[in-house]
């Protein structure tokens, strides 16, 4: 299969470039495929031979069983087509016609059902879409600011901002009844600067917990989402099992540490290519970044890193590529406190955290908390009963 496997790679490579002037399908594999486009190329290729045989065989993606496992290929596909080579919504099933072509006269079976095969692909790769695009706009990263936009005929007030096709998409409303905005307007854009004074730690912090998650964890530790809000921040990582008690304390610690530190927050433009190569670097896998790009290290400057990428220096410090608004100094985060670690899907752990004065605070409950328990192991009988029971009704 492997030398198949690898015409039909080329042959959805020309029909890419061709439709999309992407970069060619050039056989690169591990570090060498810096964007992982090459790898996207063999993933998409490989999963549509593998959907093929499986539905001219009588199966088909569905919830169950290998059924279920059909439907994550078919997805896993479309992802790496849609978000690593930019192919549109939809592209997918149109791939059927390649595996036929080059596969079919070896098995008459794909020829046999080539329509039904599509036909199936197709309503899956759609509902998937559909599915998708919820996903991301409930889950997206998002890191804005909000304030009003002050017109002629009344005051914006901006509640979110989105990327959508290439423009940034301000979504509010106008204080009071009346309000109008025309293409021409002079406005004036005012930042709700207390809101992005609480949301600058608490993302800068986010950065500092995924470097310690791996570096207590294991490299293996990729970064599956995130939210910063002005009163907390919430990561989901990739992980197999729940993360020891232990292991939560060192990581809390290592966070904590860098706070006392009081290291400088560094920001600079780079190209992506060049960003890419920094030794310890960490990105999001299947984001879209613009090219150049924003590189936010913590303790030491982005022209540092770039001088020298391969310095193993590198992996003890945090470097992430980043288009959010930081702090400038750790030592603005004052303290981190980890509220809750739990599984939300397979392999997939989430934890929940606080910084500055809400830390100190939920340091402060904690502290009570085990005071109320080390007095209540004094206890016994319908004491500790009821002493349990009011520990329980206030954590």
């Amino acid at each position: 299969m492997g030398c198949w496997n690898e015409r039909i790679t080329k042959e959805f490579a020309k029909l890419k470039q061709k439709a999309t002037e992407a970069q060619p399908y050039s056989g690169k594999v591990g570090s060498e495929d810096l964007d992982n486009v090459d790898m996207a190329y063999r993933v998409v290729a490989d999963h549509i031979r593998t959907l093929s045989f499986a539905i001219a065989d009588g199966s088909c993606p569905g919830n169950e069983g290998r059924e279920y496992v059909l439907r994550r290929i078919l997805r896993r596909a479309v992802r790496y087509g849609t978000e690593v080579l930019k192919a549109e919504q939809g592209f997918f099933n149109g791939l059927v016609k390649v595996v036929v072509e080059v596969m079919g006269d070896f098995f008459p079976e794909l020829k046999q059902h080539e329509i039904k095969i599509r036909e199936i692909i197709a309503d899956e790769e759609a509902s998937f879409g559909r599915t998708l695009v919820k996903g991301i706009e409930k889950f997206k990263k998002a890191i804005y600011d909000t304030g009003v936009v002050e017109v002629p005929s009344g005051v914006f007030g901006v509640s979110n901002v989105q990327m959508y096709g290439g423009f940034v998409v301000h979504i509010g409303s106008f204080e009071g009844k009346t309000g109008r905005l025309s293409v021409g307007d002079k406005v004036i854009c005012k930042v709700n600067y207390e809101r992005r004074k609480l949301i600058a730690p608490n993302h800068t912090c986010t950065h500092m917990l995924n470097f310690a998650l791996r570096e207590i964890l294991g490299n293996h530790v990729d970064q599956k989402g995130s939210i910063v809000l002005p009163e907390k921040l919430r990561f989901d990582f990739s992980h197999g099992k729940p993360v020891k008690p232990e292991d939560l304390r060192k990581i809390e610690t290592i966070v904590n540490e860098q706070i006392k530190s009081e290291l400088d927050v560094f920001s600079k433009e780079a190209r992506l290519v060049d960003a890419k190569h920094v030794n310890g670097l960490r990105a999001v896998f299947g984001e879209v970044y613009p090219d150049p790009v924003r590189v936010v290290s913590i303790g030491r400057k982005v022209e540092d890193l770039l001088a020298n990428p391969e310095n193993e220096e590198w992996l003890s410090i945090s470097a992430e590529l980043c288009g959010g608004t930081h702090i400038s100094n750790t030592r603005e985060a004052k303290a981190f406190a980890l509220l809750s670690e739990e599984g939300i899907a397979k392999g997939i752990r989430r934890v929940t955290a606080v910084t500055t004065d809400y830390a100190f605070k939920a340091m402060e409950l904690a502290s009570s908390l085990e005071q109320e328990v080390n007095e209540a192991s004094e206890t016994e009988g319908s004491v500790l009963e009821q002493v349990i029971s009011y520990i329980c009704q206030h954590i």
